[in-house]
């Protein structure tokens, strides 16, 4: 015991004297001291990583590398919610994605008026698309305005062009076509008659005989009366009577 507890008569730093227990311990607890250090520094500067546990069933790989890629065996839903009767929220309020019958996202509705100003809507394309309503009053741009006529024999403009009228009778044109004007013109210095009939087995005569003035032209108007089966015409003399139609067919 004396051996343990005496004093080292020459201590190396302090001067002081120092029991030689402790002389002889101190390379073990350094080494104690040392770890200890290392421990709690490890604890306190190493980040925590934390993990997200995808809970029900079993693991699997629910993300996907690329677009296009192969879809997971089970990845995590996205919600939403189908109601009939879309749910009214005030400010501050949190709700689902609302979802129609079929899983489609509702992303609005645009079955009220449109907003007042010059907003731009983008295209409209639909082959049933009609104007019903007045349209607004003011200088609204509405863009190309076309009107059809309302006629029996359909809405395609026909135009035969301008054309010598045969000294034998033959159809200028085989279709049933309600005809605005024909416009007769005679090319020479005599008088020149032509008749002009609609297309039937027994034709119905509309011009019979009629004369033309030498280097005369004029403008018949039929007000869109319909030549069934087509317009048939006829000259008196050869390269006399040029003639043209216009109509709808």
């Amino acid at each position: 015991m004396n051996s343990l507890f005496d004093y080292d008569a020459n201590p190396p730093i302090t001067g002081k004297p120092l029991p030689r227990w402790y002389r002889r311990s101190r390379p073990g607890f350094a080494l104690a001291v040392g770890l200890m250090a290392l421990l709690i520094s490890t604890l306190t500067f190493t980040p925590v990583m934390a993990q997200l546990q995808q809970s029900g069933g079993g693991g699997s790989n629910a993300s996907v590398g690329s677009t296009g890629a192969t879809a997971p065996t089970s990845a995590t839903l996205t919600g939403g919610a189908f109601n009939t009767t879309l749910p009214t929220l005030t400010n501050g309020q949190m709700g689902a994605v609302q979802l129609d019958s079929s899983g489609r996202v509702l992303v609005g509705s645009i079955a009220g008026a449109l907003p007042t100003g010059s907003n731009t809507i983008g295209a409209i394309s639909n082959s049933g698309f009609s104007v019903t309503g007045a349209l607004p009053a003011g200088t609204n741009a509405i863009g190309t305005v076309r009107t059809a006529p309302l006629t029996s024999c359909g809405t395609t403009a026909y135009d035969s062009g301008i054309t010598t009228v045969p000294t034998t009778e033959a159809a200028a044109t085989a279709t049933a076509t309600c005809v605005q004007a024909i416009y007769v013109n005679n090319l020479t210095s005599s008088v020149q008659t032509f008749s002009i009939k609609d297309n039937q087995a027994t034709p119905v005569v509309y011009v019979n005989g009629f004369s033309l003035p030498a280097n005369s032209n004029m403008l018949l108007l039929f007000g869109g009366v319909k030549f069934a089966a087509g317009v048939r015409w006829v000259a008196t003399n050869a390269s006399s009577v040029n003639a043209q139609i216009y109509g709808t067919q």
